[in-house]
């Protein structure tokens, strides 16, 4: 599976794949993953690319009608019920969610003291006991955030803290070349490709992932369309770079 970035989720997954008898055979509960990545920076890619590998290794069971299901909290109690009930929902054959659900609790960090967080620890705690949770935060937010997030470690247990870096310049181009072959476009990949995508990347001032998808998208205008399979290749950027448009 090929993941960008993420060294130390691939080191785990590996780690996870080498003992798949234990989980597969003797009903050992993979582990549930604590990451800190922001909103628009991977959240969704992590969390299908987890899902898919559970899935394809048959790690974990799946009886629901969605494999994975992904929310984003916005802090009040109303929001937070409305998530649970939803979890609640998507089960089928039992009462209870099993697949993976990944959530963003950045905006907990306001409410720290407030009952929705009380109500969100538990009831996350009780998702886990049948589905796997992937738990993303904002280390920015600071001691408020550290604190809800040691809290839901101590609950569910069985969670992987997964330190996440910063995405290279190398990295968001080939986040951008996986984009566009995702599309299916052929891309001529080299160094004067790579080299011309990171200046691209450098000149637009890319930060997140979700602006890099945003380059792919613009790049996909770019094609040649003659043929029956689309072609991106250093000629057509070039072209390209060299008018001094911003692709962002």
């Amino acid at each position: 599976m090929n993941i960008v970035g993420h060294d130390e989720l691939k080191t785990q997954l590996k780690t996870l794949k080498d003992n798949a008898n234990a989980y597969i055979k003797c009903g050992v509960r993979v582990p549930n993953l604590v990451m800190n990545i922001k909103r628009g920076n991977g959240q969704s890619y992590v969390a299908e690319k987890y899902t898919m590998f559970l899935h394809d290794n048959n790690l974990r069971k799946f009886h629901a009608i969605d494999d994975m299901k992904e929310y984003r909290l916005d802090g009040t109690m109303k929001k937070t019920r409305q998530v649970f009930e939803d979890i609640r929902c998507n089960a089928v054959y039992t009462n209870e969610f099993e697949g993976v659900v990944a959530i963003d609790i950045s905006p907990l960090a306001e409410y720290v003291n407030e009952s929705q967080v009380d109500y969100f620890v538990e009831e996350i705690r009780r998702v886990a006991e049948n589905a796997t949770v992937i738990i993303y935060f904002d280390d920015s937010l600071g001691k408020q955030i550290t604190y809800i997030k040691d809290r839901l470690i101590n609950e569910m247990g069985n969670c992987l803290e997964i330190a996440v870096l910063p995405y290279t310049i190398e990295e968001y181009a080939e986040i951008i070349v996986n984009n566009l072959r995702e599309r299916g476009v052929d891309v001529e990949w080299g160094r004067e490709m790579e080299q011309l995508l990171c200046k691209i990347i450098d000149s637009n001032h890319v930060t997140t992932a979700k602006q890099a998808v945003c380059v792919a998208e613009k790049l996909v205008l770019l094609a040649d369309y003659n043929n029956l399979i689309p072609r991106l290749d250093c000629k057509m950027l070039n072209k390209y770079f060299g008018s001094g448009l911003r692709v962002i």
